[in-house]
């Protein structure tokens, strides 16, 4: 019986966290709000240490030599990047932050002639970018975010 009871304490408990931390995200999803009230938890927990290029090693391809495939099927040339800061975004429409869709659009247009903004949408991580190249693309333009250039799914790892 006391099991039971803590149970229903630390679900409310969680609940209520939840609905703390998502009180203005009037348009996500339950799984979102869930994701991004836990996030910053998972992230801790997880941590690993990042890599730094402590021999200054030259990269193997000049990053403006790369072309990208882009959601839409056309090619995107690196090379056009030039002369701009270029933000690359790992991107999912499932995901707890996906409004963060909104801020890097307005980014993307509040300086326009400065920073290229790219999303790379991937299914790697808790299955938050499911659909297909097609489903994407409709999904950002039906919450009328993320006009920026978009490549094909891919993979992170």
């Amino acid at each position: 019986m006391k099991t039971i009871i803590v149970l229903c304490v630390l679900l409310s408990g969680a609940i209520v966290y939840v609905a703390i931390a998502n009180k203005n995200s009037k348009q996500m999803t339950t799984r979102q709000k869930i994701l991004k009230a836990f996030y910053p938890i998972i992230m801790k927990v997880g941590k690993k240490k990042s890599a730094t290029n402590t021999a200054q090693q030259k990269p193997m391809v000049d990053f403006y030599s790369l072309e990208i495939k882009l959601n839409d099927s056309t090619d995107f040339k690196m090379s056009s990047t030039k002369g701009k800061k270029v933000v690359l975004v790992n991107t999912a429409s499932d995901c707890g932050f996906t409004a963060q869709y909104e801020g890097l659009q307005k980014l993307s247009q509040q300086y326009n002639d400065k920073i290229i903004v790219i999303g790379f949408p991937a299914n790697d991580f808790q299955q938050q970018e499911k659909g297909s190249n097609e489903a994407i693309a409709s999904f950002c333009k039906k919450k009328l975010w993320s006009h920026f250039p978009h490549c094909h799914k891919g993979r992170c790892s």
